[in-house]
């Protein structure tokens, strides 16, 4: 379900593809749960093997990685609450450090101090080109966009409760995809 109705008319022609991609998403879960299923099976997608390729990450702090470990767990033992609960402020974090070991600001200012911004700013900050236009737009929809999927509003700011395992398996994939795309800064060059 999106988290907000799109009106008609070509004034809203931004949110009508949101919708369209968003609902695209949508068909694809059933093949991502398949896919998810058969790393399982052929022990591929474990607790450990993701623990240790989320070691070798220079974002993430042992803490850190506790953390996301239990809402790994909490994925394979099917406590989607838990698991979305977790995972979804860790990808967060994930990508607001990946945007500033690449140099660009991830907090504002106001009259009462300095806040991190949140993850929906800084993937509609046309400024920053840090990932694919497809990889942003795909991040955007499933966390953060108010015409897509929307789970990072949904769930941490109390919207929903519904706790799928489609849902659950978005934001899997979504972890594992920003732990890829950061796994070696050393790659990246910023201009």
């Amino acid at each position: 379900t999106l988290s907000h109705e799109v009106l008609p008319g070509p004034e809203h022609k931004s949110e009508q593809e949101d919708q369209i991609y968003s609902e695209y998403l949508s068909y694809s879960t059933i093949p991502m749960h398949l896919i998810i299923s058969e790393g399982q099976r052929r022990d591929i997608f474990n607790v450990d093997n993701i623990i240790n390729y989320m070691a070798k990450n220079p974002l993430l702090s042992a803490r850190r990685i506790s953390v996301i470990e239990k809402g790994v767990y909490a994925y394979f033992e099917q406590d989607y609450i838990t698991a979305i609960s977790i995972l979804i402020p860790q990808i967060e974090h994930v990508v607001r450090r990946f945007y500033a070991e690449l140099g660009y600001c991830v907090t504002s200012n106001d009259i009462i101090g300095t806040m991190s911004d949140a993850l929906g700013t800084l993937l509609n900050n046309d400024s920053i080109e840090i990932f694919d236009k497809d990889i942003t737009r795909y991040l955007k929809t499933i966390l953060s966009n108010r015409t897509g999927w929307n789970l990072r509003n949904l769930y941490c700011h109390g919207i929903d409760d519904s706790f799928s395992l489609v849902h659950a398996d978005r934001v899997f994939h979504v972890l594992l995809l920003v732990l890829s795309i950061s796994m070696d800064m050393n790659e990246w060059n910023v201009d």
